[in-house]
This record gives structure tokens, C-alpha cells and sequence, in this order.
């Protein structure tokens, strides 16, 4: 087989010389036709006729066994543009040759499904750099738009299923729901699984990743990057504390760092809004703003009054999760924060008659039932305050050292060299800021000098990952690059946005002893609708925090 596959590398340019059109291949198969096929492109490809499971070799690494390894060439794929940490643009990328390695791999004694680390191959013009694409909510990553956006500019990139999805691609109802891996049985934790996902499968992704690029060029990555937002925010976090040599360049936007204190409290307000309303009517998301008429299109009417119901529990939202006894825990949202449509603190459904129901926070409300509750069948919605409070306790006690990354001690990666890079947004809907600037002032209390290799920035009236009326800092990663590869560290990031049709701004985000707060022309808020008028050019700076 492997003869025949040469020669037809060797008539591959006179081929293609007559037959121009290759046919796009877009899932993985292992037939004879594909192999041929891809022999047909080697010399326009480059390295499309070693794009085979006999050419790809793994270094061994301690405690993995590789099961098996797939190679498949894609040609002429198409991508929706989707980069964590860069402006959107608006057309689809077309016309990406690369090559797929899927590598399954277990941890001898675990009982695990077999973990898939994805290594993305550019035929042509790999620019000699590696990059570690994150996950959102239960999703270790593995998003296709996501790894072939940085391929198409030349990046090798890597990605992980941890293990935890069905699949080699991550499916959309994997982010927010973690029902068919997170139990054993009722009361028992699928430990292995959540070891994974919290952070072994990381190191394993960066080993193989670094294997696969070094044996398919021939040479390895001059530069290894990670870029992610959200639970890709905590992955760049994990791996600066625990495999601190694993990249040169870590890039987590929005990290939910303190995952077992903040995600449950993410449920908190709706257990209040129960509470008091005891059975009786549930507010519709516009009902925020006590005793007033206000117009209401979720309702038949148009319009109600709203109730105090939802008045507490947006009290509670911005003043953070405070136990039964008044004892504060966690952080709240900002006051201009959305909190009332999908996915945030307060959403809830109303149905064609006028009934709404509560409506958590899904990826919380997972993570409350399946690893707090420990119960396919529960239903947070049913905890008292003082049954939440111990809950909350419980999560912390058991979980952190699976999923928080909250280790101000980075002296490691430090040592190695790393840069370590995060902005998070004020107006961030699911994951609270005030628990990433607490972390960055923990490492400074650490090491007076860690702003020599790590740096956050706040960023005012921008939302979880994206949105928000404030100015988003699509540059953020050419300033990690700029920092890793010319030693210019971040003191500007810059970014931009635009709030409504007619409200357009150019921002920047400046390093600061202090805190530098929003000043613009004019500005109403009206803090529970998220509703903004703006008049003028607003300048903002967004500033990281140090000593």
C-alpha cells in the first residue's frame, strides 16, 4: 500500500496539471479511495501523502496509553469565522487544506472512555506555531469553527474531548449539560471523568499536540499558544499552575478561575426569587423595578407591575450569595449587567397565557444537580437557602482541587518562561469579575513582580466572552504573541464595538496603578434592562491591576 501511494505522489503534479478539482472531504473516513486521493495532492499540499496513522508517532508520556490513531486529509473546508479573543468577521473562511490526527488515548487503571486530542495540520503555510484552543461550559473543546479559524492563519492547533463528549466534535447540548458522564450512580461521581475535564486531559492534549506537529514537520513548534474564554479561560489558568512548560503563551479571557465557588452561586438568586414568591406567581424578566407600570412584551397584556419578588432577588444578584445567617460568599454582577434575558442570573420563561417559571442559569443548574445534589433526577429549584448553603460549602470542599485554578503561587511558570494574559469583562453575565480581579491581586501578594509575566485587564460594559456596550479587545492575542515572541509587554490593549445603530467607539485599555473608571459624553442606564443611550465618543480605559 505504501508503494503504491508513493507512486502516486511521484505523478501527482501531471494529475493535477489536467484534473484542478479536488473534491472537498468533510468527515473522517479510512478507505482505500481517500488514501489514494490524498497522494493525488502531495506535491500541491506539501505534506498531504503523509497524512496516515503509520506516519504519526507519539512520544511516550507517563501514565497515557494510546489506543489508536486516525489521519484523514481535508481539502477545500469551510469554517465560520469563531476565535476566541478576536474581532468577528463577517465572511466564511474558504478554501482550508489540512490535516486531521485524531489521537484516543485512556489512563491505565481509570475507568474512562477513551479521551480524543485533535491535532489540526495546515497543508500549507503552517507559520511553526502550536495553539491549544479551549472549551465553553462542559465542553473540554474540540469545536470545529474554532480550531480551523487560527488554522487558516497558519497555526497548528489542539484541542481536546477530555473524554466527555460523545463525540470527536463537540456537540452545542454538551456545553450546558453534563448527564450522561458526570455520575457513576446515584450519589457517586464519575471522579475519573471529572479529573479529566478539570485538568489532566489538558497536559495530555499540550504532549501530544507538541508530538504529532514534530513528527509531521519534521521539526517542532517554535512557539506553543493557548487561547480560550470561559471554561478556555480556567484552562489557560490550569495550565500555568499545573503543567506550567506546556505553552509559551496563555490567553484565557473571562476565567471561570473559582468554578466551585461561583458556578453554584450562579443559581442563587433564583433559589431566592422561589422563595419568596412561595409557590405563588414568578416574575417575567421585565418585572424589575418595584411598584412601577412598566411595558412588558413577555405577558399577553403588554404590560404589569412589577413585583417585589423580583426586586430582592436582583438586590441579591448584585450584592453576591450571602448565606442564611447574612455571612457574604461570593461576588455579585455589576449593576449594569444583563440579568434578566437567557442564561443569566434572573431569566425566566413565560409561556402564551402568562405563567413563567424559573429559568437557572443551565450549565449551574447541572453542576448544582449532578455533583452537588449527585442526582440525575434533582432539581435545584426545590433547595431552601440553608440546604444551598450547604451545598455551596460542599462544592468547595470536594471539587476545588478538580476544577478551580486558583493557585496564586505561579513561580513554576514563571521559571519557564510563560506569559500568562487575561481580560475580564465587568458586565460578565455568567462568571463574576470580582473573582478574577481577586485572584490577580492573590498572585501580587505572592510575587510583587508577577506583572512580569502575568496581566489582566478589566474591560467596562463588556459581557461574558463577548457583547455588552463597552469595547471588546478583539487584539488581545497579537498582543500575547507580541509579549511571548518580541518581549513587548501588553501596557494597551485596544478594542471596539458598537451599541446601538448609531453609538460607535474606539476604546483602549491602559495599565494603571489605579483603577481609571468610565467618563462619557452622556450616559443613562437603566441597569435592569440593560438598556444604554449614548451621545458622543466615549473613551475607556481598562486597566490591569498591580501594585
Amino acid at each position: 500500500m505504501k508503494h503504491f501511494r508513493d507512486m502516486f505522489s511521484f505523478l501527482a503534479p501531471l494529475l493535477l496539471a489536467t484534473s484542478p478539482t479536488v473534491a472537498a472531504l468533510s468527515t473522517v473516513q479510512d478507505s482505500f479511495d481517500l488514501g489514494a486521493r490524498s497522494c493525488l495532492q502531495s506535491e500541491a499540499q506539501g505534506n498531504a501523502s503523509t497524512c496516515y496513522p503509520e506516519y504519526i508517532k507519539i512520544n511516550p508520556i507517563i501514565g497515557l496509553q494510546i489506543i489508536s490513531i486516525e489521519a484523514t486529509a481535508i481539502f477545500n473546508a469551510t469554517a465560520t469565522p469563531n476565535s476566541p479573543n478576536s474581532f468577528p468577521a463577517s465572511a466564511n473562511i474558504t478554501g482550508i487544506d489540512y490535516c486531521n490526527v485524531t489521537v484516543t488515548s485512556r489512563h491505565p487503571g481509570y475507568q474512562e472512555a477513551g479521551i480524543k486530542t485533535s491535532v489540526y495540520l495546515p497543508l500549507n503555510n503552517w507559520n511553526e506555531r502550536m495553539m491549544g484552543i479551549g472549551g465553553s461550559g462542559f465542553s473540554a473543546g474540540n469545536q470545529l469553527d474554532r480550531v480551523l479559524t487560527p488554522l487558516s492563519q497558519g497555526f497548528a492547533t489542539v484541542s481536546t474531548s477530555a473524554g466527555v463528549s460523545r463525540n470527536t466534535m463537540q456537540d452545542s447540548a454538551e456545553v450546558s449539560n453534563s448527564d450522561f458522564w458526570a455520575l457513576r450512580s446515584t450519589g457517586n461521581v464519575n471522579v475519573e471523568a471529572l479529573s479529566d475535564f478539570g485538568y489532566r486531559a489538558l497536559g495530555d492534549a499540550a504532549e501530544i499536540g507538541k508530538s504529532v506537529i514534530e513528527n509531521f514537520y519534521k521539526k517542532p513548534a517554535k512557539y506553543r499558544y493557548w487561547n480560550g474564554c470561559s471554561t478556555g479561560g480556567r484552562q489557560a489558568l490550569m495550565l500555568a499552575q499545573r503543567y506550567p512548560k506546556a505553552y509559551h503563551g496563555l490567553l484565557g479571557s473571562c476565567p471561570a478561575i473559582n468554578w466551585a465557588r461561583f458556578l453554584s452561586a450562579d443559581i442563587f438568586p433564583q433559589i431566592i426569587m422561589k422563595n419568596i414568591t412561595n409557590g405563588g406567581r414568578v416574575p417575567a424578566p421585565c418585572c424589575l423595578g418595584a411598584g412601577k407600570q412598566i411595558s412588558c412584551p413577555e405577558l399577553p397584556s403588554g404590560n404589569t407591575t412589577v413585583s417585589e419578588a423580583a426586586v430582592k432577588a436582583a438586590e441579591v444578584a448584585w450584592a453576591g450569595y450571602h448565606t442564611v445567617d447574612g455571612v457574604w460568599r461570593y461576588y455579585g454582577v455589576s449593576r449594569s449587567t444583563n440579568i434578566t434575558t437567557g442564561g443569566t442570573l434572573l431569566d425566566t420563561k413565560c409561556d402564551n397565557t402568562g405563567n413563567c417559571t424559573l429559568s437557572p442559569f443551565p450549565i449551574a443548574a447541572n453542576w448544582v444537580k449532578n455533583f452537588l445534589m449527585k442526582d440525575l433526577q434533582a432539581d435545584p429549584m426545590s433547595l431552601t437557602h440553608s440546604q444551598f448553603d450547604r451545598l455551596w460549602q460542599l462544592s468547595v470542599q470536594e471539587w476545588s482541587s478538580f476544577m478551580s485554578t486558583d493557585d496564586p503561587n505561579l513561580a513554576a511558570f514563571r521559571d519557564s518562561g510563560g506569559k500568562l494574559m487575561t481580560w475580564h469583562g465587568l458586565d460578565d453575565i455568567q462568571i463574576q469579575a470580582g473573582g478574577t480581579e481577586e485572584y490577580y491581586k492573590r498572585v501580587l501578594a505572592v510575587d510583587s513582580k508577577a506583572a512580569d509575566y502575568f496581566r489582566f485587564f478589566q474591560v467596562p460594559g463588556v459581557g461574558h466572552c463577548s457583547g455588552g456596550f463597552g469595547a471588546y479587545p478583539g487584539t488581545s492575542f497579537q498582543s500575547l504573541v507580541d509579549w511571548v515572541e518580541k518581549g513587548i509587554a501588553p501596557e494597551t490593549l485596544y478594542g471596539r464595538t458598537s451599541a446601538g445603530q448609531n453609538a460607535q467607539f474606539v476604546s483602549s485599555l491602559r495599565r494603571s496603578h489605579t483603577l481609571v473608571t468610565m467618563v462619557p459624553a452622556k450616559v443613562k442606564r437603566t441597569y435592569l434592562h440593560r438598556s444604554f443611550h449614548l451621545a458622543g465618543i466615549i473613551r475607556l480605559a481598562f486597566v490591569p491591576w498591580r501594585t
